[in-house]
């Protein structure tokens, strides 16, 4: 069993790793929001610009209730797994968000648009990668294990 100081303290990493996720997911959206129709137009068709932009708005603004009712819950669940089995890896947390992510808003979604699978995969990654930064490298209560001394380095006395 791990200290409580431990404990406490992986679960405000955590956390932390779980607001560090949903945030990047979410500028990851508006970002794409704000750039992507930057740069599909010529730089002399403002009009159709304000357009797009309005438009690829609107579908962010429907699909930020699924991220928040299906995704995010799903997020934690694997989270919190990650943590408990100490998981640690890169693969795993980019690709178990980015699945979840897709699996849910394709399962919610009537149709679902190429672009919006696209746009759901990237946020699963970037917030994957965003949760791994802070808290995935060293997910797991329980303290790492020292290695054992190699033949013929000194060891502690009593040991």
């Amino acid at each position: 069993m791990p200290p409580l100081d431990r404990l406490l303290w992986r679960l405000f990493v955590a956390a932390l790793g779980f607001i560090a996720a949903v945030g990047a997911s979410v500028a990851m959206l508006v970002l794409a929001a704000f750039l992507l129709p930057m740069l599909g137009v010529a730089a002399g068709d403002a009009d159709a610009a304000v357009a797009s932009l309005l438009v690829r708005m609107q579908r962010g603004a429907h699909l930020l209730p699924i991220l928040a009712q299906v995704v995010w819950p799903g997020w934690l669940a694997a989270f919190l797994f990650a943590e408990v089995a100490a998981i640690r890896r890169l693969a795993f947390h980019l690709f178990a968000p980015a699945v979840i992510a897709t699996v849910g808003v394709v399962a919610v979604t009537e149709t679902t648009p190429a672009h919006l699978v696209r746009l759901t995969v990237a946020a699963g990654l970037v917030g994957g990668f965003a949760h791994w930064l802070v808290a995935g490298r060293n997910a797991g209560f329980a303290l790492r294990e020292t290695q054992s001394p190699a033949r013929g380095d000194p060891r502690p006395p009593h040991a």
